[in-house]
Parts: structure tokens; C-alpha cells; sequence
């Protein structure tokens, strides 16, 4: 791995509840940017991150732990986080030296406890914070009662960059807001294509609400909208 100036390095805490995924979620990330080559998977106990006896054996983390990743000229610190509450010291120190942190909410489950801390959390320490709602290729996936919940605990704030296309078992299409593009998977490459008629009047809407959202949040971007 090559040296990178500072302002090429971005740290991202990976926080939430526990069995939300997040190890997974990392591996992922690592797979993605080509720093492994095949994930591996926690009923194994292959995976880059969960890698201690203790979590192998028990399926969850333990401590967190560090993975680095280089993607699109940037270096980038992933810290993989354990959410039960035995070990709530390992998530806020991360937070804490962290330049943001994903939030990692179960499609499934919805807000747990260990979201809330995580994102209170980062809240005071003033450090940029966004949701990932993750399993959504679970049969009980409900991305939509998530992200509406999200809105009604955290403010109309939240807003969603991205969206599952196909939810459910069967997965394989992701919706870019900010694009406007439909985006597939076919082993393990992604294809953007148009929109659908009907996904295209969704987002059009989305993408109006985010750039208003954007002009709320600064007096000068308000002032050009």
C-alpha cells in the first residue's frame, strides 16, 4: 500500500447494533475494492475482520478492528465495530477518531438500541453520521417502514442516496438517487442502465427533495436556490 497525503485519507467508523451485519458489511467493502479477492463469511470464520478465536466461535465482535482499503485515489480506514453493549468502549472510540460514521440498521429488526448510542454518539462529538439500512435481501427485508422510521426518530434530515431496486431474497438492483441510475449486479459487476417509468417519477421527486435539503443547510446555497 502506497503513502497517501493526509487529505487522502478518510476515516469511517462502521457502528450500529449487534448482528446488523456490519462485519459483513466490511468484508464487503474490502471485496469491492479488490483488497481481498473472495469474501469469506462468519458461519466459516474466514472473515478479515472477525478473525480473534472468541469471535469465530461465537459469531460476533469482540473488538474493533482496522481494515484499510484503497479506492478511487483515496485510502481508506474502515473500522469494524462490535455493537453489544459489553462492549460499548470499542464503538465510541472509534467514533471518536473517526472523519465519519456509518450507522448500520437492520432492514429486518429496524432501530435498535445500540443505533441510537452510535449515533448519539457521533452527534456530540460533532462527526459526520449516515445510515446504512443493511439485509435488505432478507425475505422480511421492509427498507421502506425503516427509512420512514429513521425520518421520524433522527429528522427530515435523513434522506436516501441510494434504495434497493428488487428488495428481498432475489436482490440485485440498487437505485442511485443522486444519478438517477439503476444499477445491477451480475456477478459481481455492476451495470448502470435509465431508470424505469415508474422508479423515474420517484426519484425525480427524491433528487428535488435532496437539493432542497441542500439549500437548507447553508444561507449561500439557499440564497443561489
Amino acid at each position: 500500500m502506497k503513502n497517501y497525503a493526509t487529505d487522502k485519507i478518510i476515516n469511517i467508523s462502521v457502528t450500529g447494533h449487534g448482528s446488523t451485519g456490519k462485519t459483513m458489511l466490511s468484508e464487503m467493502m474490502a471485496l469491492a475494492a479488490r483488497t481481498i479477492h473472495k469474501a469469506g463469511s462468519i458461519d466459516a470464520g474466514d472473515t478479515v475482520s472477525d478473525y480473534r478465536d472468541f469471535e469465530k466461535n461465537n459469531q460476533h465482535s469482540v473488538s474493533m478492528t482496522l481494515l484499510q482499503l484503497e479506492y478511487d485515489d483515496k485510502k481508506i480506514n474502515v473500522v469494524d465495530t462490535p455493537g453489544y453493549m459489553d462492549f460499548l468502549g470499542e464503538m465510541k472510540s472509534s467514533v471518536r477518531v473517526s472523519d465519519a460514521t456509518g450507522v448500520v440498521v437492520s432492514a429486518v429488526n429496524g432501530i435498535e438500541i445500540g443505533a441510537n448510542l452510535a449515533f448519539d454518539e457521533a452527534k456530540e462529538l460533532n462527526i459526520p453520521r449516515f445510515f446504512i439500512i443493511n439485509m435488505t435481501d432478507r425475505e422480511q427485508s421492509n427498507y421502506k417502514d425503516v427509512l420512514n422510521s429513521l425520518k421520524e426518530s433522527f429528522g427530515h434530515s435523513v434522506f436516501p442516496f441510494t434504495m434497493p431496486g428488487n428488495e428481498g431474497e432475489n436482490i440485485n438492483k440498487i437505485i442511485d438517487v443522486v444519478r438517477k441510475k439503476e444499477i445491477t449486479d451480475q456477478v459481481g459487476k455492476s451495470t448502470p442502465s435509465d431508470l424505469s417509468s415508474k422508479s423515474s417519477t420517484k426519484v425525480d421527486s427524491l433528487n428535488s427533495e435532496l437539493v432542497e435539503l441542500i439549500a437548507e443547510s447553508d444561507e449561500a446555497l439557499l440564497e443561489k436556490y
